[in-house]
């Protein structure tokens, strides 16, 4: 979204990220990939910090699901916020 450009058609953009070693160690183990071929495939995308700042949201998957449930949940109580004062 983000190397294409398509993120301009949007008026906020939330980026889900993680911590380098976890991103490499879910994608060795999703895609069962060696250490050098993950890292290799990480390598070829935009990296995470540069991505991370175009963000007007973040929520890091680092430490789990529930943890990242809760900043999903927070990052969409602020837009349903900021909705409602576009329309106030």
């Amino acid at each position: 979204m983000i190397e294409s450009g398509g993120y301009k058609r949007f008026d906020k953009l939330i980026v889900v990220h993680c911590r380098a070693e976890v991103q490499l160690e879910r994608l060795m183990s999703r895609s069962n990939l060696n250490r050098a071929e993950a890292e290799r495939r990480i390598s070829a995308q935009m990296p995470q910090e540069e991505k991370k700042k175009f963000a007007d949201y973040l929520i890091d998957t680092s430490d789990g699901f529930e943890a990242a449930r809760r900043s999903a949940v927070d990052v969409y109580g602020k837009l349903r916020e900021e909705l409602g004062k576009r329309h106030r």
